[in-house]
């Protein structure tokens, strides 16, 4: 659009001003950012404002040299000002420097701006990174996942491997494709659609595998599927019905029992029983961490005891994410739970309940997602040894045996639904293999799913317990969270066993893993 300004010594100049749109990534989103371009007398350069950071000033040499590969003139006895507007922060990414270059180019009209019919587009998002020869290089397919864009509007980046999921997607090889783009005239509208069904089946075609290539071939299950090891673990009856209660109700857990008994494969079998992710799950990890070799499961967090409080739950100068977010709709695996420290075992209590940490540092301010499943493990006393009915085989101290139990403090207990004593029990009863367990569990999934059966509507009624069991309900059980954990436990075991109310047994079962065990800690 041409817009007139008055110079300093009075004299009007005719200035062009040109607006296009791309993204700029600030923490771990693409916040949209609008480039103005606008030419003004004085000596050919282009001078980048809106708080670039010196990558995006770098990229005019880059622009440069770009466009003189692409026969493109640049222009003389003018110079550029190119505005990138969009908030106080710092303006980082290479794939401005398409969405610069074509904004420059319409400027100086040496290309037209693109037309559907006889209407010009205005919602048109650009993003790209050039090589000093003007080719627009690939983009990573998972560089603007999240990021939505109006119903009408149209992305014009580089190739990409995968398909990015939006409506009008156009991907051009270099500057002149920009070019032909615009010449199509009233064929953009025919152009358009073709491209939009192209995107479209190549969406349909190729998200299946794109899913199945980043979601199956994390290294746990490929382990599990060809190792002779994984293959041959079995667990006992109970240990098996256990990691059935867990898995599936997705229940937090506390492994108890003496060292060397298979608490840590009991905790991580859990993974190979964890169920297909999401979209969402997938987005959700991607924009905070990296990927390794771009394999993605659910995730499965295993921070060594040593990590601080701050590793754990996030903070530092730039209020970063911690280990619970990583584990986002996964597992935190906290191994040793008791060598933690107190203030890393007491900051997630709140986290646990909330399923979102707010992090305040300075004039940093974030709120991040941590709907994670706690497993934990743990021996009883320093010796490795304790259990409550063996309590002589420990060859410390009563007041050492006691004083390391109470690093077990009463409101971080009461976050667990779940507790269990490991115990040792003969091989010949350990005769229910992992994989058999990973079938049950699935099919238990593919079930529910397929009724779209809530495990909170499964039905519970007191009046459905014998007096016994009420009693202990409403005056042993002082604790209204541990008595909200006896509940969806027992619910889980009811919907397990095919039924959609809570059964006497159902809770009698629940209550000795969410009960019983804490009676058996005071002893």
């Amino acid at each position: 659009m041409n817009t007139l300004q008055l110079s300093a010594v009075g004299v009007l100049h005719l200035v062009f001003l040109v607006k296009v749109i791309s993204f700029s990534k600030q923490k771990k989103e693409f916040l949209p950012v609008q480039i103005e371009v606008s030419l003004i007398p004085g000596l050919p350069q282009i001078h980048i404002l809106g708080l670039p950071d010196i990558s995006i000033k770098e990229s005019v040499l880059k622009i440069k040299s770009a466009l003189k590969h692409q026969g493109f003139e640049f222009p003389k006895a003018k110079q550029i000002l190119v505005n990138l507007q969009g908030g106080d922060f710092k303006k980082r990414s290479s794939g401005l420097e398409l969405a610069m270059a074509i904004a420059i180019l319409l400027a100086t009209k040496q290309v037209s701006p693109l037309l559907v019919g006889k209407e010009r587009l205005e919602s048109v998002y650009i993003y790209g990174e050039l090589g000093l020869n003007g080719s627009v290089l690939t983009i990573d397919e998972d560089s603007l996942l999240g990021v939505s864009l109006p119903a009408d509007a149209i992305l014009i980046t580089g190739e990409s491997k995968g398909n990015l999921g939006f409506d009008w997607h156009i991907k051009i090889n270099s500057l002149r494709d920009f070019v032909l783009l615009t010449t199509l005239e009233n064929q953009s509208r025919h152009f358009l659609k073709k491209e939009k069904e192209k995107n479209d089946d190549n969406f349909l075609n190729q998200s299946n595998s794109y899913l199945k290539e980043i979601f199956s071939l994390r290294g746990v299950r490929v382990e599990l599927d060809s190792s002779s090891f994984f293959e041959s673990l079995s667990f006992s009856k109970s240990e098996a019905e256990l990691l059935k209660l867990i898995s599936f109700g997705r229940h937090s857990l506390l492994l108890m029992g003496p060292r060397g008994l298979g608490k840590t494969t009991l905790a991580e079998a859990l993974n190979y029983l964890a169920p297909f992710p999401e979209w969402s799950d997938y987005l959700h990890y991607k924009k905070y961490f990296p990927l390794k070799e771009k394999k993605f499961w659910s995730p499965f967090v295993k921070p060594h005891h040593s990590v601080s409080h701050l590793g754990l739950i996030g903070g530092g100068a730039k209020c970063a994410p911690g280990e619970i977010t990583r584990a986002h709709r996964g597992i935190l695996f906290l191994d040793e739970f008791l060598e933690l420290s107190t203030k890393c075992q007491e900051s997630l209590r709140e986290p646990i309940i909330q399923k979102e940490v707010n992090l305040v540092r300075g004039n940093e301010f974030h709120t991040y997602p941590c709907d994670f499943q706690l497993i934990a493990t743990t021996n009883l006393c320093p010796c490795g040894q304790w259990l409550p009915e063996n309590s002589r085989d420990c060859d410390k101290s009563f007041s050492k045996c006691i004083k390391y139990r109470e690093r077990l403090s009463g409101p971080i207990v009461d976050r667990f639904d779940v507790f269990y004593f490991l115990r040792k029990a003969p091989k010949a009863e350990k005769t229910i293999s992992l994989i058999q367990i990973r079938r049950e569990v699935e099919a238990l999934r593919d079930k529910f799913f397929s009724q779209q059966v809530d495990l909170n509507k499964i039905l519970f009624q007191i009046e459905d317990l014998s007096l016994l069991n009420q009693m202990r309900f409403k005056d042993e059980i002082s604790s209204l969270r541990r008595q909200n954990a006896s509940i969806r436990v027992a619910k889980t075991i009811a919907a397990i066993n095919g039924r959609d109310r809570v059964l006497e047994s159902d809770f009698d079962l629940a209550l000795s893993f969410c009960w019983s065990p804490i009676i058996e800690l005071k002893i």
